[in-house]
């Protein structure tokens, strides 16, 4: 018989607008678009993953990702580990 295959990737959105045939309707892949995460979703998460990070700290790496987690958590590990040059590094989106 035939087993169900639940596959996932991801992809930036300028992967669409190249190939828009990618997510077309019937093309059998189904589309979930990621939003950026909130400043004060990103104060969380690094308050929760670094902390001894300042309330200060969180808000400028919040402002630094662009709302990205993954690069949230990155700059927060970075300050963290005393790479403070972190700081006046900018968001690669």
């Amino acid at each position: 018989g035939s087993t169900p295959l639940l596959l996932m990737a991801t992809t930036r959105p300028e992967l669409l607008a190249r190939r828009p045939s990618v997510a077309a309707p019937g093309s059998g892949w189904s589309r979930i678009s990621l939003r950026p995460l909130a400043a004060a979703d990103i104060e969380r998460l690094v308050a929760t993953s670094q902390r001894g990070q300042s309330h200060k700290r969180a808000a400028a790496i919040a402002e630094l990702s662009g709302g990205n987690p993954l690069f949230a958590e990155t700059y927060a590990g970075l300050l963290a580990d005393g790479a403070g040059g972190a700081t006046r590094c900018r968001s690669p989106t």
